[in-house]
């Protein structure tokens, strides 16, 4: 019997992709610690992150211990395949600082909403704007303690570039009306200055 529980959890969890490397992953290097020691709340919401249809991730620990999906894998680029396993704040530390009170208020219990939120990431060798809608849920333990963070992320950079190039439409337009309000003054002080033969008055 404890033969085939200790099988059942070598083969966990089900599946290809990323459930493959999360298997095949040394979490005994991690705070998490060996995958065969993890609690029935962790692995039923790492379940449902590898099989949510969006990218998802789920910061566990008070490490935040990275385990995400394939989908969440191709958005990080180059970050992957070392960030499985990762402090969040160590893969993405150029939000970390902009993060910490949104992990502050999910430690509470509290549910996080973004939309269209513009969060620079870095991808490659460069440091990228774009624009995601996130959803943040706490995630609790056995005890009923919250112990991680359940994350979904659809990225919307093309709506937010859009907002911004309309943005940066408008700006261009007021400029342009103030340009032509101060030409339009200019002319009427001159005209001013011109007697009925049209004669500038000196």
């Amino acid at each position: 019997m404890e033969e085939n529980a200790s099988s059942s959890a070598r083969l966990w969890p089900k599946g290809a992709g990323l459930a493959k490397l999360v298997r095949e992953h040394d979490w005994a290097a991690t705070p998490l610690g060996s995958i065969q020691s993890w609690p029935q709340s962790l692995r039923t919401i790492v379940d449902l992150a590898l099989s949510s249809p969006v990218a998802t991730i789920v910061l566990w620990g008070e490490d935040n211990t990275q385990i995400y999906n394939d989908r969440w894998a191709w958005l990080m680029g180059a970050k992957h395949p070392a960030a499985l396993g990762q402090p969040t704040q160590e893969c993405f530390p150029e939000i970390a600082e902009s993060m910490a009170s949104i992990y502050s208020r999910l430690r509470e219990g509290e549910g996080v909403v973004l939309n269209a939120r513009k969060l620079p990431i870095q991808r490659g060798d460069a440091i990228e704007d774009a624009w995601w809608n996130v959803h943040y849920l706490p995630a609790r333990d056995e005890s009923g303690v919250v112990a991680g963070v359940f994350c979904t992320v659809v990225e919307v950079t093309s709506q937010g570039i859009a907002e911004r190039g309309w943005d940066e439409a408008n700006a261009t337009l007021q400029k342009s009306e103030q340009r032509l309000r101060d030409v339009l003054d200019g002319m009427s002080e001159a005209f001013g200055l011109m007697d009925r033969d049209l004669r500038i008055i000196t």
